[in-house]
């Protein structure tokens, strides 16, 4: 009898241990599927109260919806055609649209291993989707950054697959934004030095080394520093006060070596943004603690060397997003925005490894059988 009662107590441990999964799993859907009706909500207060400096690239594609021809800047163009032949002919249906993609992007990146993220670790997928709202819930050129999320996302451990995804970052660099073709030569010089093992070390050694060789391929053939198109955007901002969070040089040097120093210490406050931090209140504050704890998370799975091959992948276009945008991003909001839709692939690196879950899983019975 005692040694049947003693063979019963794993397999209800087990259960009990099942039905807890079980539910937390459910209250993690219930808590993304409350930010994606919270997204929805936003998409129309941003199309009617939010400040004019969160639609200033929204107007300019609403012009080009409404036939007007835009002269000063070509990227916003295509994107405005794109929405009127579409019939998308108010910025709020164009929200809606985007926020129903970016939502449907996010939910297949990290639904089939949602049960292995941690609460914490959900609370951020429920603050991106919301920042999706935000950033992509108007008139955007941004959204359009999906179309190589997804290949990213669809990616798998072959050389095929590794075609596709460079072929989306040429596309994409052909079609919308010529920037990106920064972004696939580093994506390239990341994947090819990182291809046997990587690490946060050899991460900054590369990174420092395609700014190096980018500073002098500014100084010596476009005859300017590597941080002049970002000096260039923001010269008018900076009289006309319109944007809180600028990238302004932080170091009074300019050549080859200055051009080349400021951009990595701006790339070091994108990771630890301390200006913005500096700017004081809840809402900088708030943006300073989600950025920094993204990038904390991301490269504690690179210092934990357990990355598969699709999060090697993911390691190797973040940290070539990072690179580029250090050197052209004008404010943080631009940043941020210009993050928005690479958060997926941010979820599926951090994600924790199949040990970890097995780790996790057997300390959850181990409380379960000394209850």
């Amino acid at each position: 009898m005692t040694s049947s009662k003693i063979a019963h107590v794993p397999t209800r441990d087990v259960r009990l241990s099942e039905v807890q999964v079980d539910r937390e799993l459910l209250v993690k859907q219930a808590s993304l599927s409350i930010a994606i009706f919270i997204g929805f909500c936003f998409v129309f207060i941003i199309n009617k109260w939010m400040p004019d400096r969160f639609g200033a690239d929204s107007g300019a594609i609403g012009l080009v919806v409404e036939g007007v021809p835009n002269t000063l800047d070509a990227s916003f163009v295509l994107p405005g055609e794109i929405y009127a032949f579409l019939g998308l002919n108010t910025s709020t249906k164009a929200g809606l649209a985007n926020f129903f993609i970016y939502s449907l992007v996010f939910i297949w990146a990290v639904y089939r291993r949602l049960s292995t993220y941690s609460v914490f670790q959900v609370v951020l997928m429920a603050i991106s989707l919301v920042l999706g709202a935000v950033f992509l819930g108007q008139y955007s050129k941004d959204v359009f950054v999906l179309v190589v999320v997804v290949a990213f996302l669809a990616a798998r451990s072959s050389w095929k697959s590794e075609v596709v995804v460079v072929l989306s970052l040429g596309l994409y660099a052909t079609i919308f934004r010529d920037y990106w073709w920064l972004i696939l030569a580093c994506y390239l010089t990341f994947r090819i030095l990182t291809m046997h093992k990587i690490t946060i070390l050899r991460i900054v050694i590369i990174g420092l080394g395609i700014l190096a060789v980018e500073s002098v391929g500014f100084h010596y053939f476009l005859r300017i520093d590597l941080d002049h198109y970002r000096d260039q955007v923001n010269l008018a901002r900076i009289q006309s006060d319109s944007v809180n969070t600028l990238i302004s040089r932080i170091a009074p040097l300019g050549g080859m070596f200055g051009g080349w120093l400021n951009s990595v210490l701006i790339m070091f406050t994108l990771i630890v943004p301390i200006p913005l931090l500096l700017l004081g209140g809840i809402y900088y504050w708030a943006i300073t603690a989600f950025i920094l704890v993204l990038w904390i998370l991301f490269f504690r799975r690179v210092q934990i060397s357990q990355c598969n091959s699709q999060q090697t992948r993911l390691i190797c276009l973040i940290c070539s997003v990072l690179v580029t945008q250090s050197i052209f991003e004008p404010d943080f909001g631009s940043y941020l925005r210009h993050m928005t839709p690479l958060l997926p692939l941010f979820m599926i690196t951090i994600q924790p490894t199949k040990a970890e879950v097995l780790h996790e899983s057997s300390d959850r019975m181990m409380k379960s059988m000394h209850r």
